[in-house]
């Protein structure tokens, strides 16, 4: 079952997955995390680990990783994302225990989800050539996914501009 996810409650871990929030206690600091989600079909480059030197480095004015496509990954999904609600369709689970699913964006920025020009996170990311797509995976539909696409075929005819 589809569900969303308002822009303040997830954050973006690495190329392929993202972090969704769980609500803050009154001891705690930070939001700790619920559950992670990764994309099921696409796999994005892994961030450098850190080292020792990398720390004088950025003293010195140095960017160690500055052209690491992990995190060139990274930060173009959270560009994609900015702002914006999203729509999680859960496929499973990887061995790492990580919710894996179709992550659908919503069209426009804000804390409804806005259906007109929604799109498929994962095809975004492909069309832009920063991931892979798994070849074992079924392909998806080519900008939406199939919960989106549900939705949109059950919305349409009732209004001209839904949001959610």
């Amino acid at each position: 079952m589809p569900f969303f996810v308002r822009p303040r409650d997830y954050s973006v871990i690495d190329g392929d997955t993202i972090r969704i929030l769980a609500p803050k206690g009154p001891m705690d600091k930070w939001r700790p995390e619920a559950f992670s989600v990764r994309f099921r079909s696409i796999a994005a480059p892994e961030k450098p680990k850190p080292e020792m030197t990398d720390k004088i480095m950025k003293s010195v004015g140095i960017d160690p990783h500055a052209d690491n496509a992990g995190i060139i990954a990274k930060n173009a999904l959270k560009d994609l994302l900015k702002g914006r609600c999203l729509m999680i369709e859960p496929k499973g689970a990887d061995r790492y225990k990580r919710t894996l699913g179709d992550i659908s964006a919503s069209g426009t920025p804000g804390k409804s989800f806005d259906l007109n020009n929604a799109f498929s996170v994962e095809q975004r990311m492909i069309d832009g050539g920063i991931v892979t797509r798994f070849s074992n995976e079924e392909e998806l539909p080519p900008y939406y996914s199939y919960a989106l696409k549900d939705l949109r075929d059950r919305v349409a005819p009732i209004s001209a501009g839904p949001s959610f």
